[in-house]
């Protein structure tokens, strides 16, 4: 992820690093850049799906950037050198347990089974429904605006089963997408933290020791 670059003539601006909980695709990264860059005294943007964070320049005030991305639909705070966890897994375990009690509830009485296959859609599609209507609010149907509508569609028609199926198999995709991602930012993490703080270049025919972030291109590294 670049660095963004401080735009001209804005006094007092500052660079943050947020870490942002469910950031883990290209639309979503997209989707914050074009709220953020929306804002006045928002220099620039970055954000990653790799790393999970964004890179905000700007002027605002304590907790307005933090504001900015709940409307956006996205908890961030400042990075503290720690990782924030994957989706709630116990969210996915309860929706799946309820799931699996209304289809033996299925056995006895069908209408009995929906008082088990609501609370397990509730359960596990609350934070993907929660998303999808801010997306379409924005304008934008990505992935979660269109299992929301799939859920919301299967209930009209009275496939409670199946809509609670489709959360759970949803919730479960985006968890193991979550500890995968959190796998990489970890392992990203520690090949950055092997960069050497100094070199020693050649400058004017003789060894100098330097920082490793004053080094220029076309330099001579020994």
């Amino acid at each position: 992820m670049s660095t963004p670059t401080a735009c001209p003539g804005c006094d007092g601006e500052r660079s943050e690093v947020f870490k942002v909980e469910g950031l883990d695709c290209g639309t979503e990264v997209a989707a914050i850049e074009r709220h953020l860059r929306s804002l006045p005294g928002v220099c620039s943007v970055r954000a990653s799906a790799a790393t999970g964070q964004a890179t905000v320049v700007h002027t605002l005030g304590e907790g307005v950037v933090e504001r900015a991305f709940r409307q956006a639909g996205f908890k961030a705070q400042k990075a503290r050198g720690g990782s924030g966890g994957p989706a709630s897994t116990w969210d996915v375990v309860a929706s799946a347990a309820l799931t699996g009690a209304g289809f033996l509830t299925l056995l006895v009485s069908s209408r009995l089974a929906v008082a088990f296959f609501l609370p397990a859609i509730l359960v596990g599609g609350a934070r993907l429904a929660r998303k999808g209507l801010l997306r379409a609010r924005q304008g934008v149907l990505d992935m979660n605006a269109l299992m929301t509508l799939a859920v919301v569609g299967a209930m009209v028609i009275g496939e409670w089963g199946e809509g609670a199926v489709t959360v759970v198999l949803f919730a479960l995709a985006q968890l193991l997408e979550a500890h995968s991602l959190e796998r990489a930012r970890r392992a990203i993490s520690s090949l950055l933290s092997l960069t050497p703080e100094v070199a020693v270049v050649v400058r004017e025919g003789t060894e100098a020791e330097v920082p490793a972030a004053a080094v220029a291109r076309g330099e001579v590294i020994v």
